[in-house]
């Protein structure tokens, strides 16, 4: 510390027991060098440490929100499908012809056709997608 920021706190501290105590162990870690460096070495550890986990947590954040899309889009994606079958199956078309109009796997077409049928006629969508995910999931592109 330079002479008159010492004066200063110095005088602050004859005037409060808590600088007094902070000013003390100041002055023991200014005359021991060894301390000092033991110090600056704990603050550096802490501040690498926040940084770290500052970072990590910026890079944890930016995956949980590609994540949310990518399943976002195979949901929307589920939900077009069944949407286009009960469609097509209100039209009257089989399983095998949503299958080849759509050039979808005719097993996938067919989960959802039957799934769907046990709904009718209202065919509620999200019903339909969450039995599908319920019994062994949906074939997802």
């Amino acid at each position: 510390m330079s002479g008159k920021n010492r004066k200063d706190f110095a005088k602050m501290a004859e005037q409060n027991e808590y600088i007094k105590e902070a000013y003390e162990c100041l002055e023991k870690m200014s005359a021991d060098e060894r301390k000092r460096r033991e110090y600056e070495e704990r603050q550096k550890i802490l501040w690498d440490h926040n940084s770290f986990m500052k970072s990590a947590k910026i890079i944890g954040m930016r995956e949980g929100r590609e994540e949310g899309r990518k399943e976002g889009r195979k949901e929307g994606y589920r939900e077009a499908l069944v949407s286009i079958v009960i469609k097509k199956l209100q039209k009257g078309m089989s399983a095998e012809e949503i299958a080849d109009f759509l050039e979808e796997d005719v097993l996938t077409i067919q989960r959802i056709y039957d799934i769907a049928n046990t709904y009718a006629p209202e065919y509620d969508i999200e019903k339909i997608v969450q039995k599908l995910e319920n019994t062994s999931g949906m074939k997802q592109k």
